[in-house]
């Protein structure tokens, strides 16, 4: 732990406005949602707030996306789009600028010149702005970290209390429930136990798992997302003679860049702007008079990327003004449409929301032109994993003729994605709060029930509406949720995260990541 991060645990910063009474917030998870949300409290708060953050990681900020220190786990989309307050957008690349980032990973500049930064870089980043304005907080405020898993929540008088596995409980008048994503895990087909086989990698974000294998050995990843992207690249720089197979049911991957993020510009051109995800847009017009139907709005946007396209433009502008307004745009749709949409499109608009980062894409093409990778539109239907076995064997179908195929592997890694399902499952505060009727799975089975400002629905339609009232702390610039569940809605407009590099949505009625 740094400096900046022991003084966080602790921080008393300025004094308290006179008469104002302290309130008390606490934040469940320590991932990028907490980091933004406890950063533009402190920073716009008229009253003092003691923030406790309950985040089992060392620093605040990282969370499951940026621990990963990897050296070829990248940002999928360009520095300039991602911030932890949008009130300072180009605070991240002042701090990469004082910190020499760019200098200490020049493989990071695209063709176009632009910056693609490891994640762990960005998680550093976060958990350094968290630290800083910890010591900068106004009106008295504070920031505690408690290194601490929150194990279940109850409700009297308006007061929270939080029971944690080694801190006792926690109170609070506020609170916010942040949890974020669960670590993968292994899905079926994969047998109950095969966790425990030493070639099955459950969580493909241990990359040192990823090199207990020879170098000549052979490697089935299973999903072709961003995760698997992260995966291929890892084995292709460490394990330079593996033979690595990547499957998915559809064999989709992750879309390239617009070209003027993916090209070198032309002597006589300048490099174009990042055109950075503006949720403050309209819905643009050719969708604005569209009844809510998926079908209609599919069929408007493929009209629309046809007229661009003609004109010498790309698909990504039109889609882009759809995923900048999904917040507005999902909730119109009725359930059945929502439910269709994460039935049969959701896959298809993750491959274009979620781009190849240019130099791990580079570097996985140029293998497979090699033989090196090869992706495959293949269903899993069974894997044998005997215990005393160092093998694995993957039985699967192959292709629109549905071709058996048999195959013995050295390693496979789970990069199925997440498991909103999981999510509840296996987190005792979210499984404690629905028990309760504190809080609803929300019907279309994504995420839960909230109101536009975050507030949880009760299993009864009850909201938990803000104890604080008028005097809540206020965030600034936050639109939709984003990055978190939210139960209780520590702020008069909404306190979630605003992932910039992340537009769909997991929580109740809105589309994001």
């Amino acid at each position: 732990m740094n400096q900046d991060e022991a003084q966080m645990q602790d921080a008393e910063v300025s004094t308290p406005i006179k008469g104002a009474a302290m309130r008390r917030m606490i934040i469940v998870g320590g991932g990028f949602s907490a980091a933004t949300l406890a950063v533009q409290v402190l920073r716009t708060t008229d009253v003092p707030v003691a923030i406790t953050v309950i985040e089992p990681r060392e620093v605040i900020g990282a969370g499951l996306a940026y621990s990963t220190m990897d050296p070829d786990h990248r940002l999928n989309g360009p520095l300039e789009g991602h911030m932890i307050d949008p009130a300072c957008p180009d605070e991240l690349l002042q701090w990469c600028l004082a910190e020499r980032i760019l200098d200490r990973d020049p493989d990071c500049l695209g063709p176009a010149g632009h910056a693609f930064l490891r994640r762990g870089d960005l998680g550093s980043f976060f958990s350094y702005t968290v630290s800083k304005q910890a010591r900068e907080a106004k009106c008295g405020s504070t920031l505690r970290h408690v290194r601490d898993v929150a194990i279940s929540v109850t409700c009297a008088n308006e007061i929270y209390q939080v029971e944690t596995k080694e801190h006792g409980v926690l109170t609070a008048e506020l609170l916010v429930i942040a949890t974020g994503n669960p670590e993968p895990s292994l899905r079926a087909p994969f047998p109950a136990s095969a966790h425990l086989h030493p070639a099955i990698v459950a969580n493909p974000l241990e990359p040192r798992r990823l090199l207990d294998v020879a170098d000549n050995a052979r490697a089935l990843v299973v999903g072709s997302g961003l995760t698997a992207l992260d995966v291929v690249s890892t084995l292709l720089r460490e394990r330079p003679q593996c033979d690595i197979t990547v499957i998915s049911r559809r064999g989709l991957r992750p879309s390239a860049h617009a070209p003027d993020i993916v090209e070198r510009p032309s002597e006589d051109a300048a490099a174009a702007k990042p055109k950075v995800p503006n949720t403050d847009a309209p819905v643009p017009t050719f969708l604005a008079d569209e009844v809510p139907s998926i079908r209609r709005w599919c069929r408007a946007l493929r009209t629309e990327i046809s007229r661009v396209q003609e004109a010498g433009g790309s698909w990504h502008d039109p889609f882009d003004a759809v995923r900048d307004t999904v917040w507005k745009l999902w909730p119109q749709l009725p359930i059945d449409e929502q439910q269709r949409f994460l039935k049969k499109l959701r896959v298809y608009y993750d491959v274009h929301r979620f781009r190849a980062p240019v130099m791990n894409d580079k570097m996985v093409r140029k293998a497979e032109a090699k033989g090196r990778v090869r992706f495959l539109a293949a269903t899993l239907l069974n894997v044998d994993a005997p215990a005393k076995s160092l093998n694995v064997t993957a039985d699967m179908q192959v292709g629109a003729d549905k071709t058996r195929l048999r195959r013995d592997y050295d390693l496979v890694i789970n990069c199925t994605g997440l498991d909103a399902r999981s999510a509840l499952s296996d987190n005792p505060v979210l499984v404690s709060l629905v028990e309760q009727g504190m809080l609803s799975v929300h019907e279309n089975g994504l995420g839960f029930d909230v109101t536009a400002n975050c507030e949880g629905v009760g299993s009864d339609g009850t909201i938990q509406k803000n104890p604080a009232g008028d005097r809540a702390p206020v965030c600034r610039h936050i639109r939709r949720p984003g990055g978190s569940y939210v139960h209780r809605s520590a702020s008069s407009a909404h306190c979630a995260g605003l992932e910039r590099h992340n537009h769909l949505a997991r929580s109740g009625k809105s589309l994001r990541r």
